[in-house]
């Protein structure tokens, strides 16, 4: 059995499995990021073209399956995301 076969019935179910998809999944990562970028703006943490530049790189367009392929080499889907 695959982790999608362990999950598949919860995943299913309404708009969960929209919601779980690879390219959901790296869309959430990247608003993630770009809201770090912006808390860090606002704390004084980075400056306020190092957020912007920050938030333009997360509207990009990602490769979800490159990603996860790399993923494993790092056991996380963050390094590559952010290569």
């Amino acid at each position: 059995m695959t982790s999608e076969g362990l999950f598949a019935g919860t995943y299913a179910r309404g708009g969960a499995a929209q919601a779980v998809t690879a390219e959901a999944w790296v869309q959430a990562m990247l608003e993630a990021e770009a809201a770090l970028a912006s808390a860090c703006v606002s704390e004084g943490l980075i400056s306020a073209q190092a957020g912007e530049a920050i938030r333009e790189a997360t509207r990009g367009s990602f490769d979800a399956g490159a990603i996860a392929s790399d993923a494993a080499a790092h056991a996380t889907p963050v390094i590559p995301l952010v290569r």
